[in-house]
């Protein structure tokens, strides 16, 4: 069978049409993900203010696992999206990741905390290798504080603060308290320290200091060498109930919502 000219050129015309038509065929693209939004997290967004209750809360979960895997890049991130949030569902939800964040940092921000309540009287006591120094007794330890976690006792007489020391009996209280309070949150100090006639060395990791700790409760009285001292009393569960109130506090919260941005412009 003979196949004529004009049939032959229909004929290779449709093949190459066909090769031409699977050349040209789009090869589907995963979506781009929008600027300083890891993959992981653009997946969990949708859902953050999806209808079905089960959903949103698993995505405030995922949200806040993927927060602490990434913390260098997830606040930056976080602190955008609850800028940028349309939906006030979501942005809540940011926002509540957010703060368990800051409460997770809590001891990171602020004024230093020793966890120590000190008398007001000084003795002069001989420090080994160092002579004569004014000392600092302690009178409370607070309950998994900084000083008790460093292994610090009631009736240890501090003599030191990152070597510095008080020749005179003079002030040291006051500058003791300053000290701390400037450190700050998060960082360390070495207090030496007298202890049944031993030179000892402790190293202080500082917790922050709750505002209203100054507003003790009711005083109580200690009596040191023929005289009265009139101190405020710390009561543990006080105490407690301060770091918790702080610690859930719209102000701490905005407190640490300003350090994030501080630090993002800084770099």
């Amino acid at each position: 069978m003979k196949i004529s000219p004009v049939s032959s050129l229909w004929f290779l015309t449709g093949i190459f049409f066909c090769f031409a038509q699977d050349e040209v065929t789009p090869v589907p693209v995963a979506p781009e993900p929008k600027q300083g939004v890891p993959q992981s997290l653009e997946a969990i967004l949708p859902d953050l203010s999806h209808q079905d209750h089960s959903r949103r809360r698993s995505a405030s979960q995922a949200l806040f696992a993927w927060a602490k895997e990434s913390r260098k890049e997830s606040v930056a991130a976080l602190l955008d999206l609850a800028a940028e949030a349309q939906a006030p569902e979501a942005r809540e939800r940011v926002l509540r990741v957010l703060r368990e964040m800051a409460v997770a940092e809590y001891h990171e921000i602020g004024e230093g905390y020793c966890g120590i309540q000190m008398s007001q009287t000084s003795l002069m006591v001989d420090v080994p290798n160092r002579g004569m120094l004014a000392s600092i007794s302690l009178t409370f330890i607070a309950d998994n504080g900084p000083a008790a976690k460093a292994g610090m006792k009631v009736n240890d007489a501090i003599v030191s603060v990152d070597e510095k020391v008080w020749k005179e009996p003079v002030n040291q209280m006051e500058e003791l308290r300053e000290i701390i309070r400037k450190k700050g949150a998060g960082t360390a100090i070495k207090l030496g320290v007298m202890r049944g006639g031993n030179y000892q060395e402790f190293t202080v990791q500082l917790h922050r200091r709750p505002p209203k700790i100054e507003q003790t409760n009711p005083t109580q009285q200690l009596f040191f060498g023929g005289g009265i001292q009139i101190l405020p009393k710390i009561d543990q569960q006080y105490l407690d109930n301060l770091k918790k109130e702080d610690r859930e506090s719209d102000d701490f919260f905005q407190e640490w919502l300003r350090k994030q941005k501080d630090l993002r412009k800084h770099k």
